[in-house]
């Protein structure tokens, strides 16, 4: 490797003290450590696909992050950890899958509904800084019950709005259940990582 030259340092240093520089990197993510970082971004995500980010952000931690932190990640944390990940979605569709039967709707209608909610999802998250996911979701399942009730099941409004709202019921209860086992997954991990 070359020793770089005093031009080259000074070019780095107007660089990365220049204005255009610090507007692109706010100071709160310069002073950010790797722990702190990974600790907001376990925070935000315990709803939808967060559970499984908290899983990779807990992997990053355990490769990146110090030995005398990383130590007590075991494989059997490891397990839990996961195991936890695929509690929250097999509850969730359980759950709404509960709920769509329990008001009565046919086994097309569910199908339908739960194509909705992982539409609805994915076509909302962009919105209200990704927290328009679970709104997406609960409006995809009881659109999609809804719409499967009328068109594929031929029944009348009354019966498919009930049908979905048990749809919508089931996909909420299924979400608030997922969202407490994403608070479990961040407080195994944070007791694993910070014993004291």
């Amino acid at each position: 490797f070359q020793e770089l030259s005093p031009d080259s340092i000074i070019f780095f240093r107007k660089a990365f003290t220049s204005p255009a520089f610090r507007a692109a990197t706010s100071r709160s993510t310069r002073s950010l450590s790797l722990k702190k970082w990974i600790a907001r971004r376990m925070a935000r995500s315990v709803t939808l696909p967060g559970n499984w980010v908290l899983a990779a952000l807990v992997v990053l931690w355990a490769l990146a992050g110090p030995d005398a932190a990383t130590a007590s990640l075991g494989v059997l944390f490891f397990v839990a950890l996961f195991g936890l990940a695929v509690a929250g979605e097999i509850v969730e569709v359980l759950a709404q899958i509960w709920g769509a039967k329990k008001y009565g709707c046919s086994n097309k209608s569910t199908v339908a509904g739960m194509l909705g909610a992982i539409a609805g999802a994915i076509v909302c998250a962009p919105f209200l800084f990704g927290v328009g996911a679970i709104f997406g979701a609960l409006g995809g399942a009881w659109l999609g019950s809804f719409a499967g009730e009328r068109l594929l099941a031929g029944r009348p409004a009354s019966q498919a709005v009930t049908a979905a709202n048990g749809a919508l019921v089931g996909r909420f209860l299924g979400m608030v259940v997922k969202f407490g086992l994403g608070i479990t997954m961040i407080v195994l991990t944070a007791t694993a990582i910070w014993p004291g």
